[in-house]
């Protein structure tokens, strides 16, 4: 479950954490929108798990250490509650430790600093989980790891609404992608399994876009697709090439004004894997144009990772890693039954 996941857009969560709008949901009116940080959510017993999580899961709010084993249950890495690989995840909570066979040791507050916020969110939403969405190769529906967290009647095999499966047989690394940034976006916390998300109890749309490309599959997936206007955000962690297409824009540009009952629907890229060969996320006018949040990787020691692309056009940067033989690297899913 530790691969090198290109451009690996972590910043996604930490937009919805400060404030992007609302949830998801079954309905679309603004009486039922919430803000995404609900102040009326909060951690009785101070294990990282807010209330009303706990109360979901059935689990007790007002004990902090349920099996008595001296760890809060909201960093549980045993058990039916605990999630397997918690304590590899550095991008999350890094405890300067080794997480893979690089050798290399993680640098204890060099992650996303997103633990606290854990006490109070986690994109439960009382419910209304907060959606976001994979426009990738497709997502393994059936993973367990994300079973619990699919939201099919919002995802997409080309753009028809259903499975945004693609795997084939033998698996190939480039067909499981979006199933790795699914795993990083929203695995399921506190399951017995695995790894955990970024944002673990959102609902993830699928889309294998890069599967079944054109015009009208990306404006599925992108713009007016079942279910649309209630997605958060779009995770678009696709390859860098030059282009000047302008379609990319006039698609952003209409979901950041009409999805999400006018406050918007947010649009992430990756900057690209090219920077060994001179590649710049300039070079894209899909990246260039002021509805794209373009976000580069950084290792572990906050460097750039050897692959990413520079340019102007960059807006942030989130942990993602090096090769995984010499750095430490995101854990995730990926095939069942692989590594």
């Amino acid at each position: 479950m530790f691969n090198r996941i290109f451009q690996t857009l972590l910043i996604t969560f930490a937009l919805l954490f400060i404030g992007c709008g609302s949830g998801g949901g079954s309905s679309s009116n603004t009486d039922q929108d919430v803000d995404p940080i609900d102040i009326s959510e909060f951690d009785s017993d101070g294990d990282f798990i807010p209330d009303n999580i706990e109360i979901f899961l059935g689990t007790d709010s007002n004990e902090s250490d349920e099996n008595s084993n001296g760890v809060l249950d909201g960093l549980e890495t045993t058990g039916i509650r605990g999630d397997t690989f918690f304590d590899k995840q550095w991008h999350i909570h890094s405890l300067g430790t080794e997480t893979n066979y690089s050798g290399v040791a993680t640098i204890v507050g060099n992650d996303l600093d997103i633990l606290e916020i854990y006490h109070t969110y986690m994109g439960y939403n009382h419910g209304d989980n907060i959606i976001i969405q994979v426009v990738d190769t497709g997502v393994d529906k059936d993973h367990e790891d994300l079973i619990s967290n699919m939201d099919i009647s919002r995802s997409y095999n080309g753009d028809e609404v259903g499975d945004p499966s693609a795997v084939p047989d033998p698996p190939d690394y480039h067909y499981t992608h979006g199933t790795m940034v699914a795993g990083i976006m929203a695995a399921q916390a506190f399951n017995g399994k695995g790894v955990r998300g970024i944002i673990p109890f959102a609902k993830i749309s699928g889309s294998n876009f890069l599967q079944n490309q054109s015009y009208e599959s990306l404006s599925t997936a992108w713009l007016n697709g079942a279910g649309a206007n209630e997605i958060s955000v779009s995770n678009n962690s696709w390859g860098s090439y030059y282009d000047t297409d302008l379609f990319y824009e006039d698609l952003m540009e209409e979901g950041t004004k009409t999805l999400r009952d006018a406050k918007g629907r947010v649009y992430v890229f990756a900057a690209g894997n090219r920077r060994e060969y001179k590649g710049n996320a300039n070079l894209q006018y899909r990246l260039s144009n002021r509805y794209a949040i373009v976000v580069a990787a950084l290792k572990h020691d906050n460097t750039h990772a050897s692959y990413s692309n520079p340019g102007a056009n960059i807006l942030v940067s989130g942990y993602s890693g090096e090769y995984y033989q010499i750095s430490p690297t995101i854990g995730t899913t990926t095939d069942m039954g692989s590594s």
